[in-house]
């Protein structure tokens, strides 16, 4: 009798020969995902997508004749409701934060898996770098000398290149949660004015950080910042939660 579970993944980019070969990646990490791939291979009857990017309807075709038990994917692959309503699927595993490309049904009883506390300091990383970018005029300045419009003979002018400091700057985060705690981690140090909204206060954190400032409107934090900076997760109670109102504020 067979009692290994069918398992599909939806990319082969999870694969000791794709990511398990990248010299990018520590070899100890490259060993581990081979010892990994093996255990796999022998604890289950595994299908993989022959490439990165299936669309919806290939991943809906081959869960309908492969009828897996356990399917494993990431942000680019859209499981449908029909995927979500295969008879023999129990478990989803997406090795994201996010799970909004996850489109469960009402009353399924599908577990869904996904990897927060991976990736918040890479985000909070862009996060600054994108507010920066845009106080400092570093996207239109460098394309200004890209595109080959400075010359030795250029000379600098006041309003030409203005741009902005952070630290006289208030800052707003709508969601603490752990981009948004590491976003306030980084830029605590720098003088600038904080505050977030949540919905609820974080009381604990705010010990480590006594100058940011909760407020229990979210309101209050468009009318009162320079910058605001959006982390909350994706979901029918998110969507399209900022907008025309607020953004006059």
């Amino acid at each position: 009798m067979n009692l290994k579970p069918n398992l599909f993944l939806t990319s082969n980019v999870f694969s000791k020969n794709q990511i398990g070969k990248n010299e990018k990646i520590n070899q100890d990490v490259r060993d581990k995902i081979s010892e990994l791939w093996n255990t796999l291979l022998s604890i289950s009857n595994l299908k993989v997508y022959d490439g990165r990017f299936p669309t919806s309807k290939e991943i809906e075709e081959i869960t309908s004749k492969f009828k897996p038990h356990i399917l494993g994917c990431h942000l680019s692959h859209k499981i449908s409701k029909k995927v979500m309503e295969s008879s023999n699927l129990i478990a989803v595993a997406t090795c994201t934060t996010g799970f909004n490309h996850i489109h469960r049904t009402q009353d399924d009883n599908v577990i869904i898996t996904h990897t927060p506390g991976v990736l918040h300091e890479t985000v909070a990383d862009y996060t600054i770098a994108i507010i920066m970018a845009n106080l400092r005029n570093i996207i239109d300045l460098h394309s200004y000398l890209w595109n080959g419009n400075w010359t030795t003979e250029d000379k600098w002018d006041l309003d030409q290149n203005l741009s902005s400091i952070l630290k006289t700057k208030t800052l707003g985060i709508v969601g603490l949660g752990e981009i948004g705690k590491e976003v306030i981690r980084y830029l605590y140090p720098w003088g600038l004015k904080i505050a977030y909204y949540d919905i609820k206060q974080m009381e604990d954190f705010e010990k480590s950080y006594p100058k940011i400032r909760f407020e229990n409107k979210l309101e209050n934090i468009f009318q009162e910042s320079d910058i605001i900076s959006l982390h909350v997760p994706l979901n029918s109670k998110t969507e399209k939660m900022i907008g025309e109102r607020y953004l006059k504020l």
